[in-house]
């Protein structure tokens, strides 16, 4: 029996997991999720969503090439909004290594910049350029690329996410002032290393293990030049460190065609910050330093306000266990997973102030806050697989139900005044209870040859789990969506 590819859990169970204490996430790409993964809840892979894993591209059924093709992306309308995104996958054998190519993005989606150009032949701006798309998305450009190597039984692969934008301007005129040079960033720059293991340590119970590293440069940073010196408008950057394990499912029973494991994930997320801020000297000059912290910068004009902290100690860890299960025959694949997600993280910020004396001295003023939380919220996952057709078409359906989400926040809270703690540690404690939540997937596969397959998602309201069988509005059955197409030789 050919074992179903089992996902641990949806991406927003891991976007929760690792910002529950404030943190960013450390990114990773978004890659293919074709229509067959997102209607059977994530329960059955299709080659898409295989051809570009460290440790499941050996379940792509190829002699010499395959491509993909997807005309609309559930995780990228984030960013394009009713633009749909474009990815494109290949993968090719060089005799007995595989090797995968892959890239998701937006290409130029670049905010408009209008200016006009004076008689000196300077750029005249009515306002800042912007860094972001127009608002309610308020988006900077989003590419990303990979590369698979394929050797033996084990997958490399090494991605890239470019969602980042910046402004670097010399001798304008802003809003009526001249001269300008600044700085303006925003944005995400990550790197990802991969590695898996396709065969099994364990022979014919499993264990294939794999390991993500991901780096995320983020910056969210303003600075101009003056005569006098830099002024730092903001500097809220940040350096994101994350690292998964999976340890590649463990089958516990397998009889005839039912087969029943366990899995498990680990999941660390670090964010680390270092960031500029400046002060006027006993020379009146602007001079910039640095502090582990984010700056937002002056609040008034009289230069003794300031809004800053300190944040440092951002962990946030996942732990993801699961059993899962799954039976076929011939016509129909059913698969299950119940996921015990949990989550764990803490940090610590601090109000800080600057002293008037000319050397930009930071002392601690305000509440000194020590955040600890924890999450957990069980999960169940169904997948059905009917060939409807065999070999020719198929249904795909799918369900998740969330069973309870609950959220345990303490906090410990010290009063600083010139930077002298004054008081008791106030200790805080909340705990927040959601309730259930379901959805309802459907979707069609199509293959009229061998070589060709069509997949798409069918309109169930994902909101509500309405179905509206004759209904030609954007929830009727047969309105189709997230339409993809793959070829392979």
């Amino acid at each position: 029996m050919e074992k179903k590819i089992t996902k641990l859990v949806m991406t927003a169970a891991v976007i929760a997991l690792l910002t529950i204490a404030g943190g960013s996430l450390y990114a990773a790409p978004y890659f293919f999720t074709s229509p067959q993964k997102m209607a059977t809840a994530y329960q059955f892979y299709s080659d898409a969503d295989n051809f570009i894993d460290v440790h499941t591209f050996h379940n792509l059924e190829m002699n010499k090439w395959f491509g993909a093709v997807s005309f609309e992306t559930e995780d990228f309308l984030q960013h394009s909004g009713a633009t749909a995104m474009a990815q494109l996958g290949f993968a090719a054998k060089f005799g007995d290594i595989y090797t995968a190519l892959y890239y998701g993005g937006d290409t130029l989606a670049i905010p408009y910049k209008t200016y006009t150009i004076n008689n000196a032949g300077r750029k005249v701006y009515s306002a800042d350029p912007p860094l972001k798309n127009l608002p309610p998305l308020s988006s900077v450009p989003h590419n990303e690329g990979a590369v698979l190597i394929g050797v033996g039984d084990m997958g490399f692969r090494l991605s890239y996410v470019h969602e980042y934008n910046s402004n670097k301007l010399k001798d304008v005129i802003i809003n009526g002032v001249e001269n300008i040079k600044y700085t303006d960033e925003y944005g995400s720059r990550n790197p990802e290393i991969a590695w898996g293991l396709t065969k099994q340590i364990i022979p014919g119970r499993g264990i294939k293990p794999s390991v993500y590293l991901d780096l995320d440069f983020f910056r969210d940073y303003k600075r101009t030049d003056t005569p006098t010196g830099d002024v730092i408008d903001h500097s809220n950057n940040n350096f994101g460190l994350g690292f998964t394990a999976k340890a590649g499912g463990f089958t516990i029973i397998e009889k005839n065609s039912f087969e029943f494991g366990v899995d498990l994930w680990y999941i660390l997320g670090l964010t680390f910050y270092n960031n500029e801020y400046h002060y006027t000297d006993s020379n009146n000059y602007q001079v910039t330093s640095k502090y582990k912290g984010n700056y937002n910068g002056q609040s008034d004009p009289t230069h003794t306000d300031f809004d800053m902290s300190e944040i440092t100690g951002v962990n946030n860890h996942a732990v993801l266990p699961f059993l899962y299960t799954c039976w076929e025959n011939d016509r129909i694949a059913l698969s299950a997973e119940l996921g015990l997600n949990m989550g764990f993280g803490s940090e610590k910020e601090a109000e800080l102030t600057m002293l008037t004396d000319g050397a930009g001295t930071l002392e601690k003023e305000g509440a000194d806050v020590k955040t600890k939380n924890f999450i957990f919220f069980p999960t169940l996952d169904l997948g059905l697989k009917w060939a409807v057709v065999p070999e020719k078409f198929f249904l795909n359906a799918g369900g998740s139900i969330m069973f309870f989400n609950i959220l345990a926040n303490r906090t410990f809270t010290d009063t600083y005044v010139n930077n002298s703690k004054s008081g008791d540690t106030v200790k805080r404690v909340r705990t927040d209870f959601d309730g259930a939540s379901t959805s309802l997937m459907l979707g069609f596969t199509f293959n009229p040859t061998v070589n060709l397959s069509f997949q798409a998602m069918g309109g169930v309201d994902i909101t509500t789990n309405n179905v509206k069988t004759f209904d030609n509005t954007a929830d009727g059955l047969a309105v189709f969506s997230r339409i993809m197409a793959t070829l392979k030789f």
